[in-house]
């Protein structure tokens, strides 16, 4: 496949990424066709006068925030204060007129923690092992990695010469 990508697809919509645990990348397109129906209604002052904005809302957390937007941005890299919480977004408009209107709603997305676990891996320790305790041959290699034993004919390639 060869050329460009379209510059949009006819659909409204915004899709939330997580990146890490304090940021996600949000982008979104608010379509030609949709623009224009809402400027015919509007008329071409009201329209000129709107403002697209992005509220993003921790569902974790209980609390929201909005983020005004530069005109012909469609995506943002989104600073997150709270790591390993669940996040949405709503993609909206500001019509003087009428107030705020959602134009669409993102996928849910989880911020991973931003702390060392707290589950600490319990050591095993080696310990010698029995013949009768595994089903080997006389020229098996045995290999042992925590409670994982593998038992197979040594291969001429694993030899040192």
């Amino acid at each position: 496949l060869t050329g460009d990508l379209p510059s949009e697809y006819g659909e409204t919509r915004v899709v939330a990424q997580a990146r890490d645990p304090h940021w996600a990348w949000i982008y979104w397109e608010f379509s030609s066709i949709e623009r224009k129906k809402l400027e015919i209604k509007l008329g071409a002052f009201e329209f000129a006068h709107t403002e697209l904005f992005l509220r993003v809302f921790n569902t974790s957390l209980n609390y929201s925030f909005e983020i005004k937007l530069p005109e012909k941005c469609d995506n943002w890299y989104l600073s997150l204060n709270d790591s390993d919480c669940d996040y949405y977004v709503e993609l909206c408009i500001h019509i003087p007129s009428l107030g705020d209107e959602v134009l669409a709603k993102s996928n849910f997305i989880h911020l991973p923690t931003d702390k060392v676990s707290e589950k600490i891996a319990e050591w095993v320790p080696a310990r010698p092992i029995k013949k009768d305790e595994i089903n080997a041959e006389e020229n098996d290699l045995i290999i042992v990695c925590g409670s994982f034993t593998l038992v197979g004919p040594i291969r001429s390639e694993f030899i040192e010469k």
